[in-house]
């Protein structure tokens, strides 16, 4: 469990961190941020059940001696609809910020800063599935070594990106699309 608490723990701080780094472009651009961190978040568990996936299905094929065909007809199944998840949660985020901000908001500046951005939410998504279940297969495989190992690099690049090249709103949005 050791491991899995430090990647919860790197998944909230590097999420917190963009919180933190949007407030330096002002309230407008907070507000939007705070909306379209909502939508990331709501399609982020389409990814979290493709991780959930990999550690349902990948043991059968591991353990006690691995079937190597069996493993790659999983991992080809699970890569194919992540894919189809992916281009589809990303389509859909990208519909609902770009044309739905009204039932999001009142406020047409924080409406407008929402649609200007919303193609890092949808690029974000397009990845999080493919990350997930990358996650879930080093679960599933049990190498806890490599887990946190992985979250320590790009947590330190995240918040490299965050603390050094962010320079504008766009740039917190693209920080996440990186990590």
């Amino acid at each position: 469990s050791g491991p899995m608490f430090f990647v919860m723990l790197g998944k909230i701080a590097c999420y917190g961190a963009m919180s933190v780094r949007a407030t330096d472009f002002g309230v407008i651009n907070l507000a939007a941020h705070s909306i379209m961190m909502r939508v990331f978040f709501f399609f982020t568990c389409w990814g979290d059940s493709l991780s959930q996936a990999a550690q349902s299905f990948l043991p059968r094929a591991l353990y006690p001696k691995p079937a190597k065909e069996d493993l790659r007809k999983i991992l080809k199944r699970l890569a194919i609809f992540s894919a189809c998840v992916g281009v589809f949660v990303s389509q859909t985020s990208n519909w609902i910020l770009t044309c739905g901000g009204s039932f999001l908001t009142n406020d047409k500046a924080v409406i407008s800063t929402i649609v200007k951005h919303a193609g890092f939410v949808g690029l974000s998504l397009v990845l999080h599935p493919f990350i997930m279940l990358a996650e879930g297969t080093l679960i599933a495989t049990r190498d806890f070594r490599h887990l946190p190992a992985s979250y320590a690099t790009t947590m330190a690049m995240h918040f490299s990106l965050l603390g050094l090249f962010c320079k504008s709103f766009s740039d917190v949005w693209f920080a996440l699309f990186f990590f």
